[in-house]
């Protein structure tokens, strides 16, 4: 056998075994029973910006975008990832998740102690296109209603036309771009969650973490 045939099987071989190794990856990533199955969009699963100017890359790398259940008076609230605290995120549940917490804090040594505090290991509960966007669209549909009074009240009014036209831009997108993907509980046992939330179509369950903030003198996760 030559030198250049052995060299031709050599990277036919590597070739097959590269192909191989990520079947099997795939395979073993596909096996088992799914704990949850969702139908999403790219309103939650959106396309990098600059994929359709990579036309030298095949590669497609897609992140969630959720949001923050109990922030349906903001629009931009977690767009992408996260935004300002939510209701249920309060000091009971930053305890059930082991954070050692007291007051809040008043002097800037207790804001400094609870900022060093490292973020928790937790599961998050993502509802998918339940009561939680139902209450983000109410809330842009009030947004517009009370927009639209006052453009009424006051015609001619210049400011009041934009507030009504900015009002109904917020709920087109709410309706039509917005992510339907809210986080709205989290613990540490994921179990315990499951039972709470057993609708399988609905709800993602997912590691995660949680850090503590400080807002306006008041800890928040």
């Amino acid at each position: 056998m030559s030198r250049h045939l052995r060299i031709l099987i050599a990277g036919v071989a590597l070739i097959v075994l590269g192909n191989a190794v990520a079947l099997i990856g795939v395979a073993y990533n596909r096996s088992g029973q799914p704990d949850a199955v969702l139908d999403l969009s790219e309103r939650e699963l959106p396309v990098p910006y600059d994929f359709r100017d990579a036309t030298d890359n095949s590669g497609l790398a897609l992140h969630l975008a959720w949001r923050m259940g109990g922030r349906a008076q903001s629009p931009y609230a977690g767009v992408i990832a996260g935004g300002g605290p939510a209701p249920w995120l309060d000091k009971d549940k930053l305890k059930e998740l082991g954070f050692d917490i007291g007051a809040a804090p008043r002097d800037p040594a207790a804001a400094r102690r609870y900022q060093k505090l490292r973020p928790r290991q937790a599961y998050v509960v993502l509802e998918f296109d339940g009561p939680a966007y139902q209450a983000a669209l109410q809330a842009r549909r009030t947004e517009l209603s009370d927009a639209q009074a006052l453009q009424t009240d006051n015609p001619g009014n210049k400011e009041f036309a934009q507030r009504a036209k900015a009002a109904q831009q917020q709920l087109d997108r709410e309706e039509h771009d917005s992510s339907r993907l809210f986080a709205i509980d989290a613990g540490p046992d994921k179990v315990a969650l499951r039972s709470r939330y057993p609708d399988r179509g609905r709800y993602l369950i997912l590691p995660g973490q949680v850090g503590l903030n400080l807002y306006d003198k008041e800890i928040t996760g």
